[in-house]
């Protein structure tokens, strides 16, 4: 599957798709380590586990992300931003799961953005945003969504020289299209004229 010609994560979910599992792997860059999770992480888990990485100096810098039902398979690249940061040691399933505060501090500063329906089969808004990049970017976008009920269905997040390049796939919590008046809030949201 595909989200705006990004390929999302692919390969079957981790064994034991209904429990949550994780994989941490380092990569060749020194600082970057592959993160791998699956299962049922919960509604809010992105926001949450976006917010987590970042109050451990840890960046996503790439990934993707999908939703099978109630279970998830995401692939993220993370840069190290604190060395001396165990990655082995963090509880990322415990990221996933802790609380999101119902409002974002962070403000979003995005330079552009696009919100239209999807063309894919199921009722979704494909939104994608670039900015600059900076540590907690994702989790401030995800936390806005998660207050305006929208969860996302896919994710594919890119970093390139400095920018964010983001795009995911949302819906209404109950799995159906964001409604008219939803779809404006989110517009004047990601304009920073609203949460901000």
């Amino acid at each position: 599957m595909q989200l705006d010609g990004y390929p999302l994560a692919d390969g079957p979910l981790l064994p034991g798709a209904e429990a949550p599992a994780v994989e941490v792997s380092a990569l060749e860059a020194p600082g970057r380590f592959r993160l791998l999770l699956s299962g049922r992480l919960g509604r809010s888990w992105a926001a949450s586990l976006c917010n987590g990485l970042a109050a451990h100096r840890l960046s996503v810098v790439r990934g993707t992300a999908e939703r099978s039902g109630d279970a998830w398979r995401a692939r993220f690249e993370i840069e190290r931003l604190a060395p001396r940061v165990d990655i082995q040691r963090i509880d990322y399933i415990g990221l996933c799961r802790a609380r999101a505060p119902h409002r974002a501090a962070a403000p979003l500063r995005l330079d552009r953005f696009s919100v239209a329906e999807s063309l894919s089969l199921f009722p979704a808004l494909d939104v994608w945003i670039e900015a600059p990049d900076r540590l907690g970017l994702l989790g401030a976008l995800l936390e806005r969504l998660a207050f305006l009920a929208l969860v996302p269905d896919g994710m594919a997040i890119e970093t390139r020289d400095g920018r964010a390049l983001d795009r995911l796939r949302v819906r209404t919590a109950e799995g159906g299209l964001p409604s008219r008046a939803t779809q404006a809030v989110l517009r004047e949201v990601l304009a920073g004229r609203l949460l901000h």
